[in-house]
């Protein structure tokens, strides 16, 4: 859902645990240097980025992502928090030997906390310079400007929200979540222009939100056979555009219902038989 920051490129991470309560984790990630079909480029760097039809784009570096993850109880109750932060560099070739690079960089905070017996509270927030990518690909990483120089589009995004389990079979779930990219962009001619969000651009979003209310039942659960559950939600989205024509709505909603049966695996593993 908008305000979530994640994705699922090909990645070799390293992770640290040196207690109980600590977390320590950074990895080299695919990268992916993206922008949206609402991004107006230079004919040159329509093959040098990922723009929604050209995937197999050229890249200096992986992308360096790295977290810290603190865990307890308070009273009793779990508490989840951690940051993480990112690393990326972008390039662009307008000519043989002649490169342009900039650096895009933002982190996020999360936090859950168990305010009551398997009642949590989740919150989760996003910056960045250049992280669109990581926002589902809503926005773009960057600009291109007509030289070939490169600009990052700031982006922000977060979910807050609540999962109450009220018995060992039932769910209760709901979140709030919203992004924003900030529009960019450069004149090259009265009237005609490169970036994102520039006047007349239609399809460059500005923001999303969306809330979310849903329950799940579990049917039948058995620890050797899995379990069966039934999920249903109700979502209300809203976009809204950095431009729209005289004349016509301001944002675009959708109202949401989804059901789904799930039957989930059972899980592997079990305790080893002590040695004597």
């Amino acid at each position: 859902m908008p305000g979530l920051a994640w994705g699922r490129p090909g990645q070799i991470r390293v992770t640290y645990h040196p207690n109980s309560h600590w977390s320590i984790a950074a990895s080299v990630e695919n990268p992916e240097q993206f922008v949206t079909t609402g991004t107006t480029l230079p004919s040159f760097a329509s093959t040098q980025v990922d723009n929604g039809s050209t995937s197999t784009v050229p890249n200096v570096r992986p992308d360096i992502v790295a977290k810290i993850a603190y865990d307890t109880r308070i009273s009793g109750k779990g508490f989840h928090f951690e940051l993480a932060g990112f690393s990326r560099q972008f390039r662009t070739s307008p000519a043989a030997g002649k490169y342009f690079d900039a650096q895009g960089v933002g982190g996020s905070g999360d936090m859950l906390l168990e305010v009551a017996k398997n009642f949590r509270l989740i919150a989760t927030g996003f910056y960045g310079s250049g992280g669109g990518r990581y926002l589902v690909g809503l926005g773009p990483d960057f600009i291109v400007g007509p030289d070939g120089s490169i600009s990052p589009v700031h982006s922000a995004g977060g979910i807050a929200g609540f999962e109450y389990a009220p018995n060992a079979k039932s769910q209760w779930f709901g979140y709030y979540g919203g992004t924003y990219f900030d529009r960019n962009y450069v004149m090259v001619s009265p009237g005609s222009y490169l970036g994102f969000g520039y006047p007349g651009s239609s399809n460059a979003n500005r923001q999303f939100q969306e809330p979310v209310l849903g329950y799940y039942y579990t049917y039948w659960k058995n620890p050797k056979y899995g379990s069966l559950q039934i999920i249903t939600e109700y979502a209300y989205l809203s976009r809204a555009p950095w431009y729209v024509p005289a004349g016509t709505p301001s944002t675009a909603h959708a109202h949401m219902i989804f059901g789904s049966l799930r039957f989930t695996l059972p899980q592997g593993g079990g305790a080893a038989p002590a040695k004597k």
